[in-house]
């Protein structure tokens, strides 16, 4: 299969999958030079939410997880800043992101959404003390 033809299946699993369960999430490995791993939503626009993003060396099965119940406790917006509780030691924060969210992390909702606009929350993960950025030793950008 060509590269536009894997382009295709994922955008129609994308849209079958956001039909069918109102939303799914796309992991996207690291690369050799260093690229961080991260998983996003796509379909939470199309309900009024941002799309979440975490940019973090998590297991697929793991963030998939992650965002998938932190869509289900957040049926609407909520701040950023807001920390959310997901039942363990420590909260997420969440931060409304840059147009650089969308330029360099979100390019299946970029394609799925269109024209329409749409934003996007990045979900950070705090570090062993329970410390997120700036106060940890995690910078922003690798979040």
């Amino acid at each position: 299969m060509n590269d536009a033809a894997i382009r295709r299946k994922i955008l129609a699993d994308t849209r079958k999958k956001v039909r069918q369960f109102g939303q799914t999430v796309i992991f996207v490995g690291g690369d050799d030079d260093g690229s961080p791993s991260f998983h996003y939503t796509v379909g939470r626009g199309t309900r009024g939410l941002p799309e979440l993003l975490i940019v973090a060396p998590l297991a697929p099965a793991v963030g998939m997880s992650l965002l998938n119940h932190l869509d289900h406790l957040m049926p609407k917006t909520l701040p950023s800043g807001s920390l959310v509780d997901l039942g363990g030691k420590y909260p997420v924060m969440l931060l409304d992101a840059d147009d650089r969210a969308q330029d360099d992390y979100t390019g299946i909702a970029n394609v799925f959404h269109g024209e329409k606009p749409y934003r996007v929350q990045q979900v950070l993960l705090c570090d062993p003390a329970g410390r997120f950025p700036p106060d940890c030793a995690a910078p922003y950008d690798r979040q």
